[in-house]
């Protein structure tokens, strides 16, 4: 066959092109990698030379008052731009069309699909799901869909709802606007005109009433359903009954019924089964344990659930001046500004004392002056949950427009999350990240030692806050004052305070951080 490749542009943007002689071009470009590489190489560059300015800005249509786009914005300059670019744009969609079909891998017969008969249309992937023949712009009729471990697709419903995916999943197609889940976790969003859609699965039936919701299936858990915002009826196999459920709410259909569940907002980039693995129930994810290099296998062999523990024993009273940290866990020094003192914190909560020893550190006071460690990058683990505890005292004379608190930081600058005195509202309270938005736990600020526990799962991708929590009840019985759907991403701690008025010194004591609830909280013989 004749490799002229810019001739067959030419001719293909002209639709100059026999049934026969197409299944021909094809065949060329399945026979090597190299002629589908050339074949491209030549549309680019066939592409480059039409184009003698760049590319447009993209224009966003201006509604008018009827709804149809205003074209108000498109110059006669850029509508010239636009006919001549639709051949180019006509040959790259056909060339990755062909791509996607000469590489497919799931069930449906590619020769079977057309622009009429598809239900669907693959509008992202990632570098997986390429691999795997799922290719942006790729036709999707009804039957059995297969994403592999890892891969990440966009499908565009013919009945107007948007679908994200994540493998390893498998789905029949059923319709332009239903689908049946074996397995998997896909994101719904339906817009106004697309109410309707069906997501079943071997548990129940989803039914979407306009909104955004993730689906989750395939697993012991049963169907899991987790709504971001809007409304959904859900119906479990074999039960009569439709339940509603609306936004940031979730609930679970297995064994015939619907129950509620722990609301996941992030639940689409959490993993399958969200239940860490242990295998010998020592009560260590394995991941956890493959971390810090102990044998998941065995449960005599465990990690210091401890990993940091800071009592602020053993420092000479006085500034600190890049200190050798003597704490438990691996971190070089005290950096930034601060006073190390001799006597300490203490807390009792229902006839029960945590833990202390030791003096205390206190802030300067001055307003973007703070004391920080940096934890080696191995300390702490990146799956699971970790626990963080603080004790905190403020002085008894508030200032106005004062702050402080515990945070942890990103490099120098970037905040990721505050625990202690919002500002000015003189309430205790907690911000994520660089938020604008406070959120006041309505207590207010007192010169008492107050205990502070964050509990981050990183599996889950939640925060929880606590403020004086009773020391002799589990986590697990015992809510936060807060609950952030993310969690932040940190390299350091820091305890800092200021005032718009004058310096503002706050005490700070038994900073620990752990793997469970208890290693942070010991109590006192």
């Amino acid at each position: 066959m004749n490799h002229n490749w810019p001739e067959w542009i030419d001719r293909i943007g002209r639709d100059d092109v026999s049934e026969d002689e197409l299944r021909a071009f094809q065949e060329a470009l399945n026979e090597s990698p190299e002629h589908m590489k050339e074949y491209m190489q030549a549309l680019m560059t066939e592409t480059s030379l039409e184009l003698e300015d760049p590319l447009p800005a993209p224009l966003t249509p201006r509604q008018s008052s009827s709804g149809s786009p205003s074209t108000d914005n498109i110059t006669p300059h850029a509508s010239k731009k636009t006919t001549w670019m639709l051949p180019a744009a006509a040959c790259l969609a056909t060339a990755l069309t062909l791509a996607y079909f000469l590489t497919r891998g799931n069930h449906t017969d590619p020769s079977t699909i057309t622009e009429s008969s598809s239900v669907a249309t693959i509008t992202d992937t990632n570098i997986l799901a390429d691999e795997a023949g799922l290719r942006i712009g790729a036709l999707v009729n009804q039957g059995e869909l297969t994403i592999p471990k890892g891969a990440e697709i966009g499908l565009a419903m013919r009945g107007g709802a948007r679908l994200d995916i994540n493998g390893p999943a498998n789905l029949r197609i059923d319709g332009p606007d239903q689908v049946f889940l074996h397995k998997g976790r896909v994101k719904t969003y339906a817009p106004e005109y697309a109410h309707g859609f069906v997501i079943n699965t071997n548990e129940g039936k989803v039914v979407d009433l306009g909104t955004r919701f993730v689906t989750s299936t395939g697993t012991h858990l049963g169907t899991e359903i987790h709504v971001i915002e809007g409304l959904v009826k859900a119906k479990a196999s074999n039960d009569q009954k439709t339940s509603f459920i609306a936004g940031q709410q979730a609930a679970i259909l297995k064994n015939g019924q619907m129950k509620g569940t722990e609301y996941l907002a992030h639940r689409l980039k959490i993993p399958l089964d969200p239940n860490l693995i242990d295998s010998d129930k020592d009560g260590v994810p394995d991941v956890i344990e493959k971390h810090y290099g102990t044998d998941p296998r065995d449960p005599a062999s465990t990690p210091a659930l401890l990993r940091i523990a800071e009592s602020f024993e053993h420092y000479k009273e006085g500034p600190i001046h890049n200190t050798p940290y003597r704490g438990k866990g691996k971190v070089s020094q005290w950096q930034g500004r601060g006073h190390f003192l001799n006597q300490g914190l203490s807390y009792k909560k229902s006839g029960h004392t945590l833990a202390s020893v030791g003096g205390c550190i206190q802030s300067t006071g001055v307003t973007g002056a703070g004391a920080v460690i940096i934890p080696d990058h191995d300390e702490l683990p990146k799956d699971g949950t970790i626990y963080i505890s603080f004790l905190m005292q403020q002085p008894a004379n508030d200032l106005s427009n004062s702050f402080s608190g515990f945070l942890l930081y990103q490099n120098e600058f970037r905040e990721q999350l505050f625990c202690g005195e919002l500002s000015p509202v003189n309430s205790y309270g907690s911000r994520y990240a660089t938020s604008k938005d406070q959120d006041i736990f309505s207590i207010p600020t007192d010169d008492q030692t107050h205990l502070f526990v964050i509990r981050l799962n990183q599996t889950k991708k939640l925060t929880d806050v606590f403020f004086d929590p009773d020391l002799n009840q589990p986590d697990t019985k015992q809510r936060p004052q807060i609950r952030y759907q993310n969690v932040p991403d940190f390299d350091r701690l820091m305890v800092r305070s200021g005032s718009s008025s004058a310096n503002f010194p706050v005490k700070f004591d038994e900073i620990r951080v752990g793997l469970t609830w208890e290693s942070v909280l010991p109590l006192a013989p």
